[in-house]
């Protein structure tokens, strides 16, 4: 699914609460963790909370990450599951791939770009898992999987669909 424009604006806005890093520790840092994107897997893996599922492509707000952190990944997770993701998508297999890593936890490395993913995890997350991701120069994002976020998702993929 490409993902219209008017919609692409939209979700530049919070899909849960935003807050710095350490209020998110505090708050979430024992919990069941969904993290999106390499700079907030590293900060979590730094700070030593090694999230259920990690979703990272290589690259924060469209620039490879240094090579260092990309072996920090790498040596991290030597074998996550891939799929590919063209930039301004929901591809089919970003779908099933989250669905897939969900059911045992793990890392997902997405080739393309995986700034949509959080979207569709919250479309497909369980109760109790927190989903988090980067909002650049603010904070991170939290999102706690329940009917009510599950149904935001659902209403962003029916305006996606309509074009």
């Amino acid at each position: 699914m490409i993902v219209p424009e008017s919609v692409r604006t939209e979700l530049r806005e919070p899909l849960g609460s935003l807050m710095d890093f350490q209020s998110f520790i505090s708050s979430y840092g024992k919990r069941k963790i969904v993290a999106v994107g390499d700079a907030v897997v590293l900060a979590l893996l730094r700070a030593k909370i090694e999230s259920f599922v990690s979703v990272f492509d290589f690259s924060t707000r469209r620039n490879p990450i240094p090579e260092k952190e990309r072996s920090e990944l790498a040596a991290k997770y030597p074998e996550p599951l891939v799929c590919e993701n063209p930039a301004g998508t929901i591809a089919e297999a970003l779908e099933q791939s989250a669905k897939l890593v969900l059911k045992t936890g793990g890392a997902l490395r997405i080739v393309g770009e995986e700034d949509l993913a959080a979207l569709v995890f919250m479309r497909l997350c369980p109760d109790a898992l927190i989903i988090v991701y980067g909002q650049p120069e603010k904070g991170v994002v939290a999102i706690e999987c329940n009917e009510a976020s599950r149904r935001k998702a659902e209403n962003f993929f029916r305006k996606i669909r309509k074009g």
